[in-house]
């Protein structure tokens, strides 16, 4: 387990950039078999992520505010759900002098698009990520 700030991005049709940002809660279970000097790292399981900011950078224009909630209007600025939730895969390998590396990847199972009231959209969007990192074990 583990508290990880995220940075998550796309590109739309009209080639802005939607930037989002994230505390997550992983929760992996990991599997340390011995080979060589160290460790292969091979891991899954769920995480929960709150978005705490974003923006959207259009091509040509000013920076907009990214908001939270689960329901707006159709002239709202524009809004994703805050809570994200979804499934972590992991590999990586742990040196005998306790660095590591991982190779990680999110699959978003939670529909981060609110709903428009007064509309019948059925709008799904849904976060998915891959990262490296390096570590070292106290």
């Amino acid at each position: 387990p583990g508290v990880m700030y995220y940075m998550k991005g796309a590109k739309t049709e009209g080639d802005a950039v939607v930037n989002l940002s994230y505390v997550e809660i992983p929760v992996n279970f990991l599997y340390k078999p011995m080979l060589g000097a160290g460790n292969m790292l091979l891991g899954f399981g769920p995480y929960v992520g709150f978005g705490i900011g974003g923006k959207i950078k259009p091509e040509s224009g000013n920076d907009i505010d990214i908001e939270f909630g689960n329901s707006i209007d159709p002239l709202d600025p524009p809004t994703f759900r805050r809570m994200d939730a979804g499934a972590n895969l992991l590999a990586g390998y742990e040196f005998s002098n306790k660095f590591s590396f991982q190779i990680n990847a999110q699959l978003g199972l939670v529909n981060i698009a609110p709903e428009v009231n007064g509309s019948s959209s059925q709008a799904s969007i849904k976060n998915t990520g891959f990262g490296l990192s390096l570590g070292y074990r106290f």
